[in-house]
């Protein structure tokens, strides 16, 4: 078997090497667990095939049965020899027998290194099962924070719609900002566990809450005197809920309005004059961040617009 296999049993275990000699032949490999030897399996003969190139000859692998193994620890050498009496030794193969295989575990979403922002409430979803038994439960975990279990999975299918899926998924609310290596360990039915690959994530602070005037537009706009001017806000980013916007021309207050994110005043008759407009806004915890100025005029009488006709 493969170095690290862990194998059901008891159970018979199928050993096999492969071996050549560069200036010879091998005549035998015996194979041994630690220092006790399983046995000797002499040179098989050559498989031949054919095919329309031709004749071709398949050595086949040197192989023997190492029967009703019981549980534990093992290690697997196996020792060829060729026909000058020369002897060689291959690495060592360590193996497990046990009476309960581990249940298999892998994080499919979040993705490996994906980026997130606060506020954010994370969905973390693991594939789950257990070659020999069932799984009772999933546990997650965001480095050493346990952030809760699952017992019951969804059935998913997959893109093509002919594999369904056990996904135990379970929502990280309100996730704090920093760097972290997700992992999800599930448990069996006899109470072996395994743990998944750890999947980095990342989840930033928000950005600085902002507000801007998008309506009117900077420098582009004449209104006549008396007018009634539009203006908006775009407000963003805030964490908290925005209790009112309030509108400036100059220092003098023109308006405010309760209806963000997209807020909006009528500047009902303004005077005649050139006015940089701001907006302000101001959410429930008293964070209060103000827009950068727009300026327009205000003219009693309006140049000649230019028409292309």
């Amino acid at each position: 078997p493969a170095n690290g296999a862990v194998i059901l049993g008891p159970t018979n275990v199928m050993v096999c090497a492969s071996a050549y000699d560069p200036d010879g032949s091998v005549v035998s490999v015996q194979f041994f667990v630690g220092t006790n030897s399983l046995g000797v399996v002499p040179t098989p003969p050559v498989i031949y095939v054919t095919n329309d190139d031709g004749i071709f000859p398949i050595k086949q692998p040197y192989c023997l049965i190492w029967t009703n193994k019981s549980v534990g620890a093992f290690t697997l050498t196996a020792v060829a020899t060729d026909n000058g009496g020369l002897t060689a030794t291959s690495a060592p193969v360590h193996v497990t027998v046990v009476s309960d295989l581990p249940p298999k575990v892998r994080i499919e979403t979040p993705y490996y290194g994906a980026m997130f922002r606060q506020p954010v409430n994370i969905k973390i979803c693991a594939q789950a099962y257990d070659p020999d038994g069932t799984v009772t439960n999933v546990e997650f975990f965001a480095g050493t924070n346990d952030l809760g279990s699952v017992t019951t999975p969804i059935l998913v299918t997959n893109w093509w719609g002919d594999e369904v899926q056990s996904l135990y998924c379970l929502t990280w609310s309100n996730a704090p900002v920093g760097s972290y290596r997700l992992k999800a360990v599930a448990t069996d039915n006899a109470g072996m566990s395994s743990s998944s690959a750890l999947v980095p994530i990342v989840i930033y602070p928000p950005p600085s809450p902002t507000v801007k005037i998008t309506t009117p537009r900077n420098f582009s706009t004449i209104y006549n005197a008396p007018a009634n001017i539009n203006v908006c806000a775009l407000e963003r980013y805030f964490t908290n809920p925005i209790v009112n916007v309030s509108f400036f021309a100059g220092t003098n207050s023109i308006g405010s309005t309760t209806n963000a994110p997209y807020s909006c005043i009528v500047w009902s008759n303004a005077p005649a004059g050139a006015y940089n407009l701001t907006a302000k806004a101001t959410d429930s915890h008293g964070t209060t961040v103000s827009s950068s100025a727009v300026s327009i005029k205000v003219v009693t009488n309006a140049p000649p617009v230019y028409m292309d006709w």
